[in-house]
């Protein structure tokens, strides 16, 4: 019968004596580090585009209520910066940064107020005493 790749490969392992099992197990860290990357460039990707969405915002629709709701998300981002790696981190904490910027002009934009600076800002300090010297930094 016509054998599949997995199959010839893993009779080939068990002709040099390896049980295969090494081999599974840097399939499964293989795909494991595979699926984080992808996780973090999904979060680069959606930051870049909810700025993208603030800075070109002619209408003015980003409302205190968007802020909002906006604002607690992407704060709490934050938080999880300590635990990822420091290429990411860095990745994101620019990406972050730029993101909080345009929502700060926008909200502005679209409400005629700087009131909700103070609500980012509080935001922000808080995350400088936080416990993870990561998101300090961040």
């Amino acid at each position: 019968g016509v054998r599949s790749e997995e199959e010839e490969e893993e009779e080939r392992g068990r002709k040099k004596g390896d049980s295969g099992k090494k081999r599974r197990r840097e399939e499964r860290e293989r795909a494991g580090r595979a699926e984080a990357w992808q996780r973090e460039e999904g979060v680069e990707r959606i930051l870049a585009v909810l700025e993208g969405c603030l800075r070109f915002d002619a209408l003015g629709s980003t409302s205190k209520e968007r802020f909002e709701r906006m604002l607690t998300p992407l704060s709490g981002l934050l938080d999880q910066l300590g635990s990822v790696s420091a290429g990411h981190r860095a990745r994101v904490t620019l990406a972050l940064g730029n993101l909080l910027g345009e929502l700060a002009v926008a909200v502005e934009a679209g409400t005629g107020s700087s009131l909700l600076w103070r609500p980012l800002n509080h935001q922000l300090l808080l995350r400088s005493r936080h416990a993870a010297a990561g998101v300090r930094c961040a």
